[in-house]
């Protein structure tokens, strides 16, 4: 299925963007750093009023405000933006980086605040997301929902092509975060058909998803964990439908709902997902805080995963939500991870080992993180270091991913 048929709401469009400050040098140079296709300066203002008449005349979809010293005028104007009515997004622009003045601009109601010193791409990448975001409150008040409260972390394990050890990381990662950081984690197998998470985990599955779908009208945080599978590691493992045509039952809104019940109790949520793009999996994409993109060396793995990469682009998804991993990276024959990253125009966040002694693992208690052996150690450590990066201990003052995306979470909800 072609991607405009499964992603036809989220079309590749302009983002119009309104900027304001006081100084017309100012607005020249940020001007000049709008050299993006998707992004164009609706128009330019200054402070105060005249800045809501420009947004109520221009339309634009999101406002960029640059707020220095004297602050008091750039901070109300900021006020005036997001609390009037109608509101606008707003990204703040600052070369002040002290706490103090973080914190009146998020109190004045900035959705976002970069450094004036950042990347221009870095400035690309928070437009993006805070007009996804838009978008996605706006379907939402469209449609007479509310948007759910959650705070766990929902972290998806994606790939376009089977074999290409999806669930090994996944069942792996989800064991190694419970361990590494002594908190709630959920596996959720959402390879709905043919989905192995549960052989992985040893853990029978005397529910799955589908009984929890059954239930979502009466499903609340005390009845959550009634359902899933508990695993030696501490992982809780809500399993793919034991009979394949449970899976016809199950459609892109109950993942979300589903997703978005466990994360309100859990505070790590891992999907393990099939080899290609349904609506089930669309949902689940959405509705994670982070995605690793699994590829391999092999020609047509990197073939998919690029045409997979622009699909993303166009739904507007960040660097910082689309981590890339290249599995298998040491092996011998495909080509080198410089030549997929070169191929793909796209980092590579990890690079896991190419492990015979994961790759046979088919059958129970086969989790590479458990296993001691000098065999499968490599692959064990890859893991571990991954989920250290991912959780933020590696080294970087406990300013990882995780604390980058809670910290994003928070102030998309002011």
């Amino acid at each position: 299925m072609r991607g405009e048929m499964l992603r036809n709401d989220r079309r590749r469009r302009e983002v119009r963007v309104l900027l304001v400050d006081e100084s017309r040098e100012a607005l020249a140079a940020l001007n000049k750093q709008f050299t993006f296709a998707d992004v164009v300066v609706a128009g330019e203002s200054a402070f105060g009023p005249v800045a809501y008449t420009w947004a109520n005349q221009l339309k634009p979809d999101i406002v960029v405000v640059a707020v220095e010293d004297p602050v008091a005028r750039a901070l109300k104007t900021v006020e005036l933006l997001s609390r009037g009515q109608p509101r606008w997004p707003v990204i703040v622009v600052s070369s002040l980086s002290d706490h103090d003045n973080l914190r009146k601009a998020m109190v004045a109601g900035a959705d976002d605040h970069i450094p004036r010193s950042a990347d221009p791409e870095d400035l690309h990448t928070a437009i993006l997301a805070l007009f996804a975001r838009e978008q996605q409150r706006q379907e939402l008040e469209a449609s007479g929902g509310a948007a759910p409260f959650y705070t766990g972390t929902i972290i998806c394990v994606f790939g376009v092509k089977g074999g290409i050890g999806k669930t090994t990381l996944s069942t792996n990662l989800a064991a190694s975060i419970a361990v590494e950081s002594k908190q709630r984690v959920v596996l959720v197998d959402l390879d709905l058909q043919f989905g192995d998470v549960a052989l992985m985990m040893n853990t029978p599955p005397e529910k799955t998803i589908l009984d929890v779908v059954e239930a979502l009208h009466t499903l609340d945080s005390d009845l959550v964990d009634g359902f899933l599978a508990k695993h030696s590691s501490g992982v809780r493992v809500l399993p793919a439908p034991v009979h394949v045509d449970g899976s016809e039952q199950i459609t892109g809104d109950h993942v979300r709902k589903v997703l978005g019940e466990l994360a309100s109790v859990y505070d790590y949520v891992i999907l393990d997902t099939p080899g290609g793009l349904n609506e089930t999996v669309l949902a689940a994409l959405d509705m994670s805080n982070l995605i690793l993109l699994v590829t391999t060396p092999e020609f047509l793995c990197v073939k998919r995963t690029k045409a997979c990469l622009d699909l993303m682009r166009q739904w507007q998804y960040s660097e910082e939500k689309v981590k890339l991993v290249i599995n298998k990276a040491n092996g011998r024959s495909g080509a080198n991870p410089e030549d997929i990253v070169g191929v793909l125009r796209y980092p590579a966040f990890w690079k896991l080992p190419l492990d015979p002694a994961a790759d046979s693992v088919i059958g129970p208690g086969g989790l590479v993180v458990q296993d001691r052996t000098k065999a499968r150690a490599e692959m064990a450590r890859s893991i571990f270091d991954l989920t250290r990066k991912i959780l933020g201990a590696n080294g970087t003052n406990g300013h990882g991913l995780v604390d980058k995306m809670t910290q994003k979470f928070f102030l998309a909800r002011r």
